[in-house]
């Protein structure tokens, strides 16, 4: 299996959407070591990813959910490998994508386990040692080239105002200020919109958007 052929079986299927044949697609993938790459694992996150679980029946959500974190923990296995020899790290967009994924796929914990590794380098958000000192070692895992894609880290943020979830929110827009540098006060919008905050709160990201943005 060569890179070429990855990337044009990979367009097909997520024409075709079939799921039963992305399977075999992924399983080959594996098989065939690509998965190390990240052209390799970028294909397989975006054929789960494209794959609409709501239409999918339960034997096939279930079969793509298993390979969706089957995937994502070897990769982040790698990622996360103290030989340098052995270390592949995450891209920002395969880690993006892979996020969406499993948030599409209801595994929302993990998903925000993931998608927070894209924060920077000095969080302005982080308000402890031990959350700053657990962000230094995620970001180890990710290459400092590259960057997300604008789409997934605005699910990941949506994500967050459905479920209220400040600190994720929080994370989400100090990310999109990592990769993007439009405008965030759509973000400031939705956010007044659809979070339920406390003043000291809302400050907080007020003051975040407004310096970022006078940058």
């Amino acid at each position: 299996m060569t890179t070429d052929l990855i990337f044009e079986c990979g367009d097909i299927l997520k024409n075709k959407r079939n799921a039963p044949l992305a399977l075999r697609f992924i399983d080959d993938i594996i098989a065939s070591g690509f998965l190390l790459f990240s052209t390799g694992n970028r294909q397989i996150f975006s054929l789960i990813k494209g794959s609409d679980p709501k239409t999918l029946p339960p034997d096939q959500f279930n079969a793509m959910e298993a390979v969706l974190l089957r995937v994502v923990d070897l990769v982040d296995t790698f990622a996360s490998h103290t030989n340098p020899r052995a270390k592949r790290k995450w891209t920002p967009q395969n880690l993006g994508m892979a996020a969406v994924a499993l948030a599409r796929f209801k595994q929302t914990a993990r998903a925000w386990q993931l998608f927070n590794k894209l924060m920077p380098a000095q969080s302005s958000f982080a308000t402890t040692t031990d959350t700053m000192e657990m962000e230094a070692a995620a970001r180890a895992e990710v290459e400092d080239f590259g960057f997300a894609e604008r789409a997934d880290i605005e699910e990941m943020f949506d994500l967050a105002l459905q479920t209220n979830d400040f600190v994720n929110a929080c994370n989400a827009i100090e990310i999109f200020a990592r990769y993007n540098n439009s405008s965030m006060n759509w973000m400031l919008a939705k956010v007044k919109s659809k979070l339920a905050l406390s003043p000291p709160q809302l400050r907080i990201i007020e003051n975040f958007i407004r310096l970022r943005d006078t940058k």
